[in-house]
């Protein structure tokens, strides 16, 4: 039985305009589930919800089998932690941690064992003397998050607690939290807009876009095979490159052209293509990973290097490919300059195309390894 379920939440703030629109999402225990999506999207409001800090609209919010949206937030036994960190500066940190169950007047035997899981689990056990005044910003977090998690609650809810820290505090955390989570099997439910994080944390993502949750599925899926174009251009940086082209048939044969470009398509994708496009446009989605350096004589394109941005071990190059804004990932060895004219190729199983007005995934290449995709000028 899932822990959390939601049916066909929606919630308006004003008349006439939804922040969340019919949503429906279960999540089992043990899951790790990243709720991603840009600002203003509806993530906040989405936890909100299921913590009792807001009442929906419409639809139902089940917790451990419970009918709870017009719970109290202390009736539905979640615990949230969030961006800032509520402690009290008055306490040392072994009284804030128990603070809350002080408060709910549990056994203090019940306190104490609690008390030493939690410690133990994150690693706070020289801390307890301190006050939060004393502590750096990741060592307060994890005692927020201990405060959290020492009252054992159905479902644990996080509004992008790692956001304020250092990247080296933030990468410690977040295996810090994986552990976590794999020692408690209590399902996490972990909102941010950051990609790093959503890919590293989740066990299954679910991207949100005005409102709406647009796709559920593990981070691989979510990254390789985008249902829609915002998908795309979200999970990644950079975005996934998009070309807006046209069917058309060249000397027996279906391919999209694009200014004087064309991608020829095997006849499997083209009747593919053809059955599901709006007279006949195309847009055509590659990761700037999936282009390739090739030499002059090879099949591929000509494009100019606009800038070349290096990131360690690869390179992005920002190029112009006849007209139409190109960014590659490539090996950073690889010997070319801002101003170069090089020639690039896509790799034919890795192409997406997409419906122009609905946006929607139609195909992705490497869904059918049968498949080969030419390329010529």
């Amino acid at each position: 039985m899932a822990v959390l379920r939601m049916e066909h939440v929606s919630k308006e703030f004003e008349e006439g305009q939804p922040v969340i629109r019919d949503i429906s999402l279960e999540i089992d225990r043990g899951e790790f589930v990243v709720l991603c999506g840009p600002t203003g999207c509806g993530k906040s409001t989405t936890l909100r919800l299921i913590a009792g800090l807001d009442y929906p609209t419409e639809g139902t919010i089940e917790i451990a089998g419970e009918e709870a949206q017009y719970l109290m937030p202390r009736e539905r036994n979640i615990a949230m932690v969030f961006q800032n960190y509520p402690l009290y500066d008055h306490m040392n940190i072994y009284e804030n941690i128990a603070f809350g169950m002080r408060m709910r007047k549990e056994r203090e035997y019940t306190i104490q064992e609690n008390m030493d899981r939690i410690i133990t689990m994150l690693d706070l056990d020289n801390l307890m003397n301190r006050h939060p005044g004393q502590l750096s910003g990741g060592q307060r977090q994890r005692v927020a998050i201990a405060k959290a998690l020492v009252r054992k609650p159905n479902v644990f809810l996080m509004d992008e607690p790692l956001s304020n820290l250092d990247p080296i505090t933030r990468d410690q955390l977040r295996y810090g939290l994986i552990d976590i989570q794999q020692k408690t099997h209590t399902p996490f439910l972990y909102v941010t807009h950051d990609i790093t994080e959503a890919m590293t944390l989740g066990t299954r993502l679910l991207v949100m876009y005005h409102g709406i949750i647009i796709q559920d599925g593990a981070p691989e899926e979510v990254y390789h095979r985008p249902s829609h174009q915002f998908v795309a251009q979200f999970m990644g940086y950079p975005p996934m490159n998009f070309i807006h082209g046209r069917l058309t048939d060249e000397y027996s044969t279906t391919q999209v052209s694009f200014k004087d470009m064309h991608l020829p398509l095997t006849p499997e994708t083209a009747a593919i293509l053809t059955e599901s496009t709006y007279e006949d446009y195309i847009n055509v989605g590659v990761r700037p990973e999936h282009i390739t350096l090739v030499a002059e004589d090879a099949d591929g394109y000509h494009a100019a290097i606009n800038r070349r941005e290096p990131r360690g071990a690869d390179c992005l190059l920002h190029l112009d490919m006849g007209g139409i804004p190109i960014v590659a990932r490539v090996d950073a060895r690889e010997p070319v300059t801002q101003g170069q004219h090089v020639k690039l190729a896509f790799s034919p199983d890795c192409l997406h195309f997409y419906h122009p007005a609905s946006q929607e995934l139609i195909l992705r290449t490497g869904d059918k390894p049968e498949q080969t995709m030419g390329m010529s000028m």
